[in-house]
């Protein structure tokens, strides 16, 4: 078993506070195979009605919960959960057409840059560091000072502990000059580079961020739809598509490399970094 990150903690208990919405303080060895198969049914809407949970949403809380499951009876405390078939995971194909359909979702950079225009200064680095850095909201809500040194950003991503290294665009840098952060309600928040207009972190202590539902009213204004997830997609291909370059790639997006070759590999140049950053730059902002 991986190592437990904070990340992967925030995630189980987002799972578990459903269980308690569902159940409350029902004991859990006296559920039955039905109640758990109910249980299962309700994770096909978010919390507000009439809104899908997304086939890959919904397979993670199902595995979180069986992997929750099986360490209560690893511990004895609670070996009689009878879930029978009702927590099984979600059909791969419908994972793979989730997948698929992100993948062809139509994003032109034209889209991006009406975004970029409409945006608040938080936000504009927020797009800014997803594309040009392929940065999740929870690596945003991290992300500190000391970390960006002059044109490059060195830290570490949040999800693998594992480092990586961006270099970033002049509109990047740019962005995050003229942001002025506000006053940091907690002190603990003072390293942070990034946060709300109330002066609080991006991301609150059950990993909830304002950052992706700000992103969804900005693109509907401007008529488009894309994610932070979407904007990292973006990174990934076309750098690849600039430079083919997939360890390079891998140094910036903050990918954990376990091959035999990735051992043998020397550090990686900034040289090789830049280029593949370069190329989603041009993508995004063509050659001026």
């Amino acid at each position: 078993m991986g190592e437990i990150t904070p990340i992967h903690i925030k995630d189980v208990e987002k799972t578990l506070d459903r269980l308690v919405e569902a159940f409350g303080n029902y004991p859990i060895d006296r559920l039955t195979e039905d109640d758990w198969r109910r249980w299962a049914q309700l994770l096909t809407h978010k919390a507000k009605p009439n809104e899908p949970l997304s086939p890959i949403a919904r397979d993670q809380h199902l595995r979180r919960l069986r992997a929750f499951l099986s360490w209560l009876k690893a511990q004895s405390w609670a070996p009689t959960v009878n879930v029978g078939t009702a927590l099984k995971p979600v059909p791969r194909k419908l994972v793979r057409a989730q997948v698929e359909r992100a993948k062809s979702r139509p994003i032109s950079p034209q889209d991006i840059r009406a975004v970029l225009e409409i945006a608040n200064p938080l936000m504009r680095c927020c797009i800014l560091l997803a594309a040009n850095a392929a940065m999740y909201p929870i690596d945003l809500a991290a992300l500190t000072g000391r970390e960006i040194r002059g044109q490059w950003l060195v830290t570490t991503r949040s999800k693998t502990g594992t480092g990586r290294r961006a270099y970033l665009w002049p509109e990047t840098l740019e962005a995050l000059k003229a942001y002025e952060q506000p006053r940091p309600r907690d002190p603990a928040s003072e390293p942070l580079l990034l946060l709300t207009a109330r002066g609080n972190p991006l991301q609150d202590s059950k990993g909830v961020t304002p950052v992706s539902p700000d992103l969804a009213k900005l693109c509907k204004q401007a008529g488009c739809k894309f994610t932070m997830i979407d904007l990292r997609r973006i990174f990934q291909s076309e750098a690849a598509n600039g430079t083919g370059d997939l360890q390079a790639i891998a140094e910036t997006m903050g990918h954990v490399q376990s091959s035999m070759a990735a051992r043998y590999t020397r550090a990686i140049s900034d040289q090789r970094i830049e280029r593949a950053s370069l190329a989603v730059r041009t993508w995004l902002f063509g050659n001026g």
